[in-house]
């Protein structure tokens, strides 16, 4: 698996509307990306100690712990 062109593009526009820091950008966009390609239909939870990051993760659809 390689690093899509779209996931630079995502995170990018992550730290835009969320206000992110880039690596917390990037781990969202990737998650986003290949999340349900690489686990189709389990429950993933995506983990974060960042309120921001959380927040976003909750507006893109992901459920969050």
């Amino acid at each position: 698996m390689g690093w899509p062109e779209a996931h630079p593009h995502r995170a990018c526009e992550l730290v835009l509307e969320h206000g992110l820091r880039t690596s917390d950008a990037i781990h969202l966009a990737v998650a986003q990306g290949e999340v349900k390609t690489i686990f189709r239909e389990e429950r993933i939870v995506f983990v974060t100690r960042d309120r921001n990051q959380a927040q976003a993760a909750r507006e893109m659809g992901l459920t969050t712990g």
